[in-house]
């Protein structure tokens, strides 16, 4: 878009790499320009508000600066603000399942209690947000703002500079009040259905937007992982991955220090791939390295009937899977495969879950239920050992091999590039990027 004349927008000049450099208005609220800078990889830097006077805003990392000036700086819990005294007020905030920012309070007084004094200075609830589901703010009832600050919406920024009011997600600006992007989808190419303009597949209350990232399932190998296989693993499942159109992919993890699932950017995943002993113990002993991993899916690591456990979310920062190579030998058997297909679904398998994918024979033969794709490939072990109760099959398959065939993942591959990014990867982990992209469910497996 270069006009929009319901903003008074007469024109707006975009870089490279199609990121807005200037936009020109002239609406009741004022005339001028907002110009930006970025630096070499889209990341923004500097905005620049022109009107009867400048207001220069730079953007270095979570420190935000106005004409100089330190205004805050983020956190995860919230923000941090000077308060004019030589100290910093600590600002926290309450953010619904898709990372909407709804409710900002501070402890000023320092007594330990949220004190809620409607009308007065001292009421420690600074700011209340709701939403509508493409992210325009409700209006009429939740006025309270004693401190505004400018993210909301998916903890974006809002930019209401000169009436502009759009929401700044990185990779592109979005305008709530449409529910449209101000640019095309990078990826249109990949979703021939919907509009390069709709926000989240036209569906803000389950879909969040990535921001465009990459996604990286780092595979931390213990002890007893034989190396070669897995990387004849990893070679067959990547390859997968490219043929259902996906760009993620899997590498083992080569740090010298410990894995730690704190230090994985924001769409990324791992697996735990070792016997079951081996992971139980690893997690036993260190918890905090592993945060991806549930504590139910922690307390079903010994269930012999699961080949996989993962979370079922659609936080890829630090959600994770484990794999029981114990297990594999026995299940090739059953699903009359081999071990190394064996491996290479229930990886895919596991990263459906960690993008929120639930089981369903339908359209995604990927994420089927283990006992269906057992009773389809295997239906006379599967009748016996569950005594007949297991009788859905997957429609197309014949054979294991089938259930990768992307005419029946069409649903699949799509849901994982919009929730966990679809970039070239690139390796960012430790980059500290601590953004959800969207709602924790609960834990699934097979």
């Amino acid at each position: 878009m270069i006009v929009d004349r319901n903003k008074g927008i007469s024109n707006i000049s975009y870089n490279h790499l199609n990121l807005p450099n200037s936009i020109a208005i002239s609406n009741t609220e004022g005339t001028g320009n907002i110009s930006y800078i970025y630096d070499a990889t889209g990341v923004k830097l500097k905005k620049i508000v022109s009107e009867s006077s400048s207001l220069t805003t730079e953007y270095a990392g979570n420190y935000i600066y106005e004409n100089g000036q330190l205004q805050f700086m983020n956190t995860p819990e919230g923000y941090i603000e000077p308060n004019g005294n030589g100290g910093y007020d600590y600002i926290y905030q309450y953010k619904d399942h898709l990372g909407n920012i709804r409710l900002s309070y501070s402890d000023k007084n320092k007594d330990g209690d949220i004190d809620v004094i409607p009308g007065s200075a001292s009421n420690e609830i600074l700011e209340e947000n709701n939403y509508y589901p493409f992210g325009l703010e409700h209006k009429g009832y939740n006025d309270l703002i004693i401190s505004e600050h400018m993210y909301g919406f998916g903890g974006k920024e809002k930019q209401s500079e000169l009436n502009l009011e759009w929401l700044d997600f990185h990779a592109r600006n979005y305008d709530p009040a449409l529910g449209r992007w101000m640019s095309i989808d990078p990826h249109a190419d990949n979703y021939h259905n919907n509009s390069p303009y709709a926000y989240a597949l036209n569906n803000p209350l389950y879909f969040v937007d990535p921001d465009g990232k990459d996604n990286i399932v780092y595979l931390v190998l213990l002890e007893s992982a034989d190396r070669d296989q897995i990387n004849s693993i990893i070679e067959a499942t990547n390859s997968r991955f490219k043929d259902l159109g996906l760009k993620t992919t899997i590498q083992i993890y080569e740090g010298e220090e410990m894995f730690d699932s704190r230090n994985l950017d924001s769409t990324d995943s791992f697996g735990l791939v070792g016997t079951t002993e081996e992971i139980s113990t690893l997690l036993e002993e260190n918890p905090d390295n592993f945060r991806g991993i549930s504590n139910e899916s922690i307390s079903n690591i010994k269930n012999p009937d699961n080949i996989e456990l993962a979370d079922r979310s659609n936080n890829g920062s630090g959600t994770g899977f484990l794999l029981k190579t114990d297990r594999l030998e026995e299940a090739a058997s059953k699903f009359k495969t081999t071990e190394n297909n064996i491996a290479s679904w229930t990886m895919m398998h596991a990263l459906g879950h960690n993008a929120g994918n639930g089981h369903d024979p339908t359209d995604k033969a990927i994420m089927a239920s283990g006992g269906v794709v057992g009773n389809t490939v295997s239906p006379g072990y599967w009748a016996s050992a569950y005594g007949g109760r297991i009788t859905g099959k997957l429609s197309g398959v014949s054979s294991f091999k089938d259930i990768f065939k992307p005419s029946l993942n069409t649903t699949y591959g799509a849901l994982i590039k919009s929730r966990m990014g679809n970039n070239t990867p690139k390796n960012n982990y430790n980059k500290n990027d601590k953004s959800r992209i969207g709602p924790r469910k609960k834990n699934g497996s097979f």
